[in-house]
């Protein structure tokens, strides 16, 4: 389902997303690649996505967390993950990331409101106006393609 909620724009962007493998139901990994326009070489990020839901009663705030760090992927990969990295992609690292979700009437507002942070060495040197532009423009993008994926699973 990745592609239903991260852009991509004519062959630039997602080219593949697949859960490589899970030990419980809060505990996956993913293996992630984008494509990047010429001369630049495409990139692909494996990485442990650990869920944790805080939406009891006793819990404050009402929140669910998701924790994203490429360290930890083989931890929640039930089998050696050597034989899915490579494929003449440039592999980055992920670390201290993560998405908190909180819904609306926790958070005071009309939506469920989202906060994601994201801490990614790219391989290679970025100059800083093309990493705000980038993020900018991205973000945006994944709310949009968030809000249609939510719009599509109520109908």
């Amino acid at each position: 389902l990745w592609h239903t909620w991260v852009p991509s724009l004519g062959g630039l962007g997602l080219r593949h997303g697949v859960h490589l493998g899970e030990t419980s139901i809060l505990n996956m990994c993913f293996r992630v690649e984008i494509a990047l326009p010429w001369p630049i070489r495409s990139r692909a990020v494996t990485f442990a996505v650990d869920g944790v839901d805080c939406m009891s009663a006793e819990d404050a705030p009402q929140q669910v967390a998701i924790l994203l760090d490429s360290s930890l992927a083989q931890a929640n990969c039930p089998f050696p993950l050597d034989g899915h990295l490579g494929g003449g992609l440039v592999d980055l690292e992920m670390w201290d990331s993560g998405v908190i979700i909180t819904p609306a009437e926790v958070a005071g507002t009309k939506h469920t409101f989202v906060q994601c942070i994201f801490t990614v060495d790219p391989k290679m040197a970025v100059p800083r106006w093309l990493v705000n532009l980038a993020i900018r423009n991205l973000c945006f993008l994944i709310m949009v393609q968030l809000r249609r994926a939510a719009a599509a699973s109520r109908t």
